[in-house]
């Protein structure tokens, strides 16, 4: 289903989105089923479809900007900006998909298992913790742990 936006000197006010099932116009005037209506009519009362495909994007080290979209006489046109990830977020996404296809891995017998290993070593580091605050797993293993224990447990 295409989007469309209503526009008014030239500046998008309402949407990109769905066409809403009613709309009162600037002049007073209810609207309903502009689902229904033809692109003409909707194009004279100032809504015209949304053109934007976001790009394929590598999820572990971009992602999308937001679009900024230009409009047109028949038609508004959406170019999404891609963002590189900073190299922190980019072993964060890499931890969390190697958990995630480690986690994939395993029988349901076998993840139930793991949950239980999982459940347990955290709670051993959390009385570690709670009985020495100053102890502390090294940055890399619990960044690691963390990331095999949200793909096997959830977040």
């Amino acid at each position: 289903m295409t989007d469309f936006a209503h526009v008014t000197e030239d500046a998008i006010d309402i949407g990109p989105g769905p066409l809403p099932s009613q709309w009162r116009a600037p002049d007073g005037i209810l609207h309903t089923g502009l689902r229904l209506w033809p692109l003409d009519e909707l194009l004279i009362k100032d809504w015209r479809p949304v053109v934007d495909t976001p790009p394929a994007i590598d999820p572990i080290t971009q992602e999308l900007g937001v679009p900024v979209y230009t409009v047109a006489p028949t038609e508004i046109t959406g170019v999404w900006p891609i963002n590189a990830l900073d190299p922190a977020t980019i072993q964060l996404n890499q931890d969390e998909q190697a958990a995630e296809e480690i986690a994939g891995r395993f029988t349901f017998t076998q993840h139930a298992a793991l949950v239980i290993v999982l459940e347990a070593l955290r709670e051993l580091y959390l009385k570690q913790r709670a009985d020495d605050p100053t102890w502390d797993l090294p940055p890399d293993l619990k960044r690691r742990g963390q990331a095999l224990f949200n793909a096997v447990t959830g977040p």
